[in-house]
């Protein structure tokens, strides 16, 4: 059987645009890079662990979201040496989060930080993640499960979208399975706040705020691909951390 995760990514390739300038050696150019350009590194090119002093010129972050921004230039392509000023930028541009929210975001990193700096465990980054394993598993934690994904799509009630009932099973279910299968597990108040608002954040933003739901075509090239659809639209209302939290209420009610 071809999964879910195969068949949209065939559609999304079929219609995507656009192409990159390649260097002497065949890597991409990334100063030939405009933003808005979509240029995610290899796996070679790349690290999340946290903190780490690792040559390779990119970091990233288990968050789907901020290395989508980053592949597109929006923040610094190379997940360093982020300012406030850049990302609120971003997330307002982009998503169109109102200022408070945006504020309430920020609040969560450093002035300037690190897109690594995400992957610090129970601090921002936590277990039972929607798409990524939990870190006693071990990995770096750039790493996507493909598995958790496709379980994730696949519960689309419409075959469509995802909406708040698809994404909080999900979001129950991911936790029912570390306490299951990781004697480490940790799910405290703190994990709590950060993995249903993270949930709310990719179905409002993610989704445009479009009936409280994210396309399936979205939620792919946002998780699996870390890229912002080339059709994607934003809100058309700023998105305030008021309607956000009513969001997460609803997701609550499934866990």
């Amino acid at each position: 059987m071809v999964s879910v995760v195969a068949l949209v990514a065939f559609a999304v390739s079929s219609v995507a645009a656009g192409s990159l300038e390649m260097g002497h050696n065949g890597q991409v150019s990334i100063d030939s890079l405009q933003v808005g350009d979509f240029y995610r590194p290899s796996s070679d090119e790349v690290t999340a662990y946290a903190d780490s002093t690792s040559p390779v010129p990119f970091r990233r972050s288990p968050c789907p979201g901020l290395n989508s921004l980053a592949n597109h230039g929006h923040i610094p392509r190379s997940g360093k040496n982020i300012t406030h000023e850049s990302l609120g930028a971003a997330l307002m541009s982009v998503f169109n989060f109102n200022s408070n929210l945006t504020q309430i975001l920020l609040n969560q990193v450093p002035a300037t930080f690190s897109l690594d700096i995400i992957s610090r465990h129970n601090v921002l980054e936590h277990d039972a993640s929607l798409v990524h394993n939990d870190e006693y598993f071990g990995g770096d934690p750039i790493n996507i499960n493909e598995t958790l994904v496709e379980d994730l799509l696949s519960r689309s009630l419409d075959g469509k979208t995802l909406g708040v009932t698809e994404v909080g099973e999900t979001r129950r279910d991911r936790l029912v399975e570390c306490r299951a299968n990781n004697p480490e597990c940790v799910f405290g108040s703190n994990q709590t706040t950060f993995s249903y608002l993270e949930a709310a954040v990719f179905i409002v933003g993610c989704g445009g705020n479009v009936n409280e739901s994210v396309t399936v075509e979205a939620a792919h090239s946002f998780v699996w691909e870390e890229r912002i659809p080339d059709n994607y639209v934003a809100s058309k209302e700023p998105v305030s951390f008021s309607y956000m939290q009513s969001v997460m209420a609803k997701l609550l009610a499934y866990a």
